[in-house]
């Protein structure tokens, strides 16, 4: 999936405080979301997470290291696919995900039990690229990438008469005796 819709942003102020949910932010080129205390970090200023991410951390009985620690300042409804180095546009603003959560921790009870924890896939960091604006509902979009039209087999699988292979037939070099009688 190539696009995703910002369902909720917050602004974390101090370490070890609860965040501030906003409907909108500025963001600053080069840094983060003005106000965050990660603006002007050297890297990690903006973090991003799915919301089915958050629904995990919440709903999972075996509560892995750090479902206490993560907090995203973007959370997108949606399952979009995101690797470091894409650049994604979020209202006006033009992020570049630097990086993803890391690996996971030893001590932590999930990963001790061999349990798989979906936060190492669902959650990036981002600097801003642009000054702009992000606001809740807007859509997160890769400029220039387009969705993959899986529906292009369905509908030539529908075509009355489509030819397969040369001759009509899926496995028309094999011939009767099969692939050997070729050699």
């Amino acid at each position: 999936m190539n696009a995703g819709r910002i369902s909720r942003i917050q602004v974390f102020e101090a370490k070890n405080m609860p965040g501030r949910q906003e409907a909108a932010v500025r963001v600053v080129r080069n840094g983060g979301i003005e106000g965050d205390r990660h603006c002007m970090d050297q890297e990690k200023q903006i973090s991003i997470m799915w919301e089915d991410a958050s629904r995990f951390v919440e709903e999972e009985e075996i509560k892995g290291l750090c479902f206490s620690r993560i907090k995203a300042n973007l959370m997108i409804e949606g399952r979009m696919r995101l690797e470091v180095g894409d650049k994604i546009r979020a209202g006006s603003a033009l992020l570049l995900i630097t990086d993803r959560k890391g690996a996971c921790f030893d001590e932590c009870g999930r990963y001790k039990t061999g349990m798989d924890c979906m936060l190492k896939d669902c959650c990036w960091f981002a600097t801003a690229l642009e000054d702009g604006e992000i606001r809740a509902g807007d859509l997160l979009t890769k400029p220039g990438s387009q969705e993959y039209d899986w529906q292009r087999y369905e509908r030539q699988m529908m075509v009355p008469g489509m030819r397969r292979g040369l001759s009509g037939h899926p496995f028309w070099w094999w011939g009767p005796a099969g692939l050997d009688a070729r050699y």
